[in-house]
């Protein structure tokens, strides 16, 4: 329910723990896109609104 700032924290809680090279060499491998750290926070705003949008989509559906 935290939407982009949900996705944004835990970007940067993987980034204190040092995934986000993972991450960004993950990417690169599996899809041939070279992103920058810029890319890497938009990512997970992105990834953080999109679960947000269904979770209320879905929650409509249910009549809650």
């Amino acid at each position: 329910m935290f939407g982009i700032l949900g996705g944004l924290l835990l970007a940067w809680l993987l980034w204190l723990l040092g995934f986000a090279g993972v991450i960004v060499d993950g990417i690169h491998e599996l899809f041939g896109l070279n992103i920058s750290m810029a890319g890497y926070y938009v990512l997970f705003g992105l990834i953080g609104l999109i679960t947000n949008l269904i979770a209320m989509i879905t929650s409509r559906n249910r009549g809650v």
